[in-house]
């Protein structure tokens, strides 16, 4: 050893390699820590999903059909006049979804205090939310009646398809103020209104022709009676001017 050291030149390789060993050694170390805790892993097993645990697929949408759509907003229609306005609650009963009808018989519903919010219904406006196989989703406006300390709100009404015998019948499941959408100065919703609400008619509540022409006839007025009288006036300067024109021959 002392013979390997007596060289200057070997000193200072030996101080070279010792201090590279040095700088390298943490390196060293990390690397084999990594390898180490890599292997002491346990391999990862893939494992099959649970059915139970698979997320629920949105439903279709499908186009109505003019039956169904009838048929839903004449169920709709009936419980706003019956279960909404609290007029002859118990003919609504036969319209609601088993899930409503929980907790509740016939005649306890027929009492009125039931899980529907309440309205003076005056007119009610509607428009088709979502439309699916088996459930359909409106948004109703209803407006209070005159003099009804109520302001009009916007409400959300779901109807689902339930068995009955060979087919199936649209029955209420929920309505519930809608939490967004709010009527300021009017509605932007259709202006079809329910059918068997407000006046008893059988189909959707639309305006007579004869309606369509009032209209019509107040602006014919409006237009027709100044043009006839700027006729009769431009008519009488033309006569005067002829009689003065003799007049001077």
């Amino acid at each position: 050893m002392p013979r390997v050291l007596s060289s200057p030149r070997r000193r200072r390789r030996l101080a070279w390699l010792a201090g590279i060993t040095l700088a390298l050694a943490p390196i060293g170390a990390g690397v084999f820590y990594l390898q180490f805790a890599h292997e002491s892993q346990e391999p990862s097993v893939l494992r099959p999903a649970d059915p139970s645990w698979s997320v629920p697929t949105t439903p279709k949408s499908v186009r109505l059909t003019d039956q169904s759509r009838r048929e839903a907003l004449t169920v709709a229609a009936r419980f706003i006049d019956t279960a909404v306005a609290r007029k002859r609650v118990g003919d609504s009963w036969e319209l609601l979804a088993p899930s409503l009808k929980e907790g509740y018989t016939k005649e306890t519903w027929s009492r009125g205090n039931i899980p529907v919010v309440p309205f003076p219904v005056g007119v009610a406006k509607w428009q088709v939310d979502y439309s699916f196989r088996d459930s359909i989703g409106l948004k109703v406006a209803l407006f209070p009646k005159p003099g009804a300390d109520q302001r009009a709100t916007v409400f959300n009404l779901d109807l689902i398809a339930v068995p009955d015998g060979p087919g199936s019948r649209w029955r209420v499941e929920s309505f519930q103020p809608n939490p967004i959408q709010g009527i300021q100065g009017g509605s932007t919703l259709s202006a079809a209104g329910f059918p068997n609400l407000g006046g008893g008619s059988t189909g959707e509540s639309r305006l007579g022709l004869g309606w369509l022409f009032l209209p019509l006839g107040i602006l014919g007025l409006v237009l027709i009676v100044p043009l006839a009288f700027g006729i009769r006036a431009w008519y009488c300067g033309v006569r005067a001017e002829r009689e003065y024109a003799r007049g001077c021959v």
